[in-house]
């Protein structure tokens, strides 16, 4: 713009020098930030293989790596939440990766983890909270249930149970991307809650 708008068309000279400097200080600054990211999302390719292939060692490295250098990205706190052996520490770093990354499947890995160190009532309400952002969730919803089925809360399992069988009347449930591929845990949910009954009927 400012080359534009120089007094005879496109001549650099009549561009005042600073105005260069900041223009080219400006362009530099794009490319090293293109740099950053593209790296940044190199490591997270390369945490998602080494966990595909089981590589606890590189996964720890490239965690550490993206810890340091990307603090603000969940993928790096939920790597190196995969090659915790400190309870205490495996949970803060699912807990960063869930308030980074606020998705059910993060959601979910901090539930297990609680409820697996005896957090059971955290456990819960991590779960609800991931259901506020993503009401219809089927595998947190059956994972839900589940957790207070084994805390002895029949009848709210049940309600959960009985809350992710009504999705089926959703869109969320109806309208799929692939419709061959037919989510099956609300007939998970029916068959647990059929061990509930006692009525043959």
């Amino acid at each position: 713009v400012g080359l534009l708008l120089s007094v005879d068309a496109v001549a650099p000279e009549n561009v005042p020098v600073v105005v260069r400097r900041i223009a080219a200080g400006g362009t530099g600054v794009v490319v090293l930030m293109f740099l950053y990211f593209g790296y940044v999302d190199i490591l997270k390719g390369q945490g998602r293989g080494a966990t595909a292939l089981g590589n606890a060692a590189e996964l720890g490295s490239i965690a550490n790596s993206l810890v340091s250098i990307a603090p603000g990205e969940p993928d790096g706190w939920a790597f190196q939440a995969r090659v915790s052996r400190d309870p205490a520490k495996l949970i803060e770093s699912l807990q960063k990766a869930a308030d980074l990354g606020p998705t059910p499947r993060n959601f979910r890995a901090l539930a297990k983890i609680q409820a697996e160190a005896g957090q059971q009532p955290q456990a819960v309400s991590t779960l609800r909270e991931a259901l506020q952002r993503d009401p219809n969730n089927f595998l947190t919803m059956l994972q839900l249930a589940r957790l207070q089925q084994s805390m002895g809360e029949t009848g709210d399992a049940r309600q959960t149970f009985k809350r992710l069988i009504d999705v089926e009347k959703t869109p969320y449930y109806q309208v799929r991307a692939l419709p061959e591929i037919v989510p099956v845990e609300t007939a998970d949910a029916r068959l647990e809650l059929a061990a509930l009954e006692t009525d043959p009927t």
